[in-house]
């Protein structure tokens, strides 16, 4: 710096060699002064855990320190920052990592919480990977709308997603990925199954404010809500895209559709894959309006209504609502017969079980689909070329 000479930094696609030994202390100076930093950071209150996590992994594209930490144990990382703070001895140890600590972990969340006009506004937060939900989300979820529930000063939830264009973008694939058995595949449908039943028999009102695309889990999350809306003219509001991975919904979407929309309409919209768009989705029922203003203060002001008994809306039925009908002539282009063999089973014999009958058969299913080689390419394809190469289907 002092000669004004630029530092010599690796070209794009340059592999340097570095010995191990080297790439160790490396590491170690590198998290001391990344966990130390950070933690001072919360320390002066510039920002919570929360939104920092968030902007060193967006706008910086490394690893969320806070989750790094809980990741590596808060052990490990008090210990780098000790190291680094006595060879820095004008930088003390952060109190805020004292206490983390202490605790066991860093409190992270993917959720931001507010309350406006009595109302609970949950916004559920991972941009990166466009709100995908995994178990720890939904555990977040849960805890936010219990709280809400037991909180006498408060009328109900509304739960929208963090952005502009995705509600939420599914079920993490990453998650999905490592599911090894069929077991595995059961317990982890039902996990999130449970969850959703539990905010659909929520004694307030839980609006879910579509503000972009809900995809797969995000779309199973809506259903499971006392009403849901979205912005106006959307082209892309709703999917549930699990057939072109090889799967089937597993949080609710094959039992709580069909008696949403009907079960020839969510025939053809399960088995394809295919998009609705916000016009479709208000027409068959799957969203109860369009908003062309303000889409949290709609759900606000409907919360209101409906705890005080100003509005009524009709609920999820719970009964058992069609037996003995048959699944649709459907294209099945390049999908898996195989999956489509589980899944046309799944919803027209659901459809003559209670709800919560037909969500454990459905867990089954799910379960049912690691059996088959096409789970198994459908995921590779999707991680290693995107959602927009499709999967070449053995069908079995």
């Amino acid at each position: 710096v002092e000669n004004n000479t630029p530092w010599d930094l690796a070209k794009r696609g340059e592999k340097i060699e570095i010995s191990p030994e080297k790439v160790a202390v490396l590491e170690k100076q590198f998290l001391g002064a990344y966990f130390a930093l950070s933690s001072y950071i919360i320390d002066i209150g510039i920002c919570s855990i929360h939104d920092l996590n968030m902007a060193c992994e967006i706008a910086l594209v490394i690893k969320a320190p806070f989750t790094l930490m809980n990741k590596i144990g808060l052990d490990n990382a008090l210990e780098v920052v000790e190291e680094f703070c006595a060879e820095h001895t004008e930088f003390t140890i952060p109190e805020s990592l004292k206490k983390a600590q202490a605790a066991g972990k860093w409190d992270v969340s993917s959720i931001v919480q507010t309350v406006q006009d009595r109302v609970a506004v949950i916004t559920i937060r991972r941009p990166k990977v466009l709100n995908a939900l995994n178990l720890n989300v939904v555990a977040d979820l849960e805890a936010a709308l219990a709280a809400a529930e037991t909180d006498d000063s408060i009328f109900g939830s509304v739960i929208t997603g963090f952005g502009v264009k995705a509600f939420v973008s599914g079920a993490d694939i990453h998650m999905l990925a490592s599911l090894n058995t069929p077991e595995e595949g059961y317990e982890n449908a039902r996990s999130f199954q449970v969850v959703f039943s539990k905010i659909q028999k929520l004694k307030k009102p839980v609006i879910c404010a579509l503000n972009g695309f809900a995809f797969g889990g995000g779309n199973e999350l809506a259903m499971s809500c006392t009403m849901r809306i979205c912005k106006k003219g959307l082209p892309l509001l709703a999917c549930q895209p699990e057939v072109n991975l090889g799967f089937i919904p597993g949080a609710g979407g094959t039992q709580r559709l069909p008696r949403l929309v009907g079960l020839d309409i969510a025939d053809g919209i399960l088995r394809t894959g295919r998009p609705v768009s916000a016009a479709e989705a208000v027409e068959i029922g799957l969203v109860n309006k369009t908003v062309a203003g303000d889409l949290i203060e709609e759900g606000i002001a409907l919360v209101k209504q409906i705890a005080k008994g100003d509005l009524t809306v009709e609920p999820m039925v719970e009964t058992p609502f069609g037996s003995g009908g048959e699944a649709q002539d459907v294209e099945l282009g390049h999908l898996s017969k195989a999956i489509d063999t589980i899944l046309t089973k799944t919803i027209y014999e659901g459809a003559g079980m209670t709800l919560e009958e037909g969500l454990e058969f459905e867990a089954r299913q799910f379960g049912a689909c690691m059996k088959t080689e096409d789970m198994k390419i459908g995921l590779k394809n999707f991680m290693e070329n995107g959602p927009k190469v499709k999967a070449e289907f053995v069908h079995e």
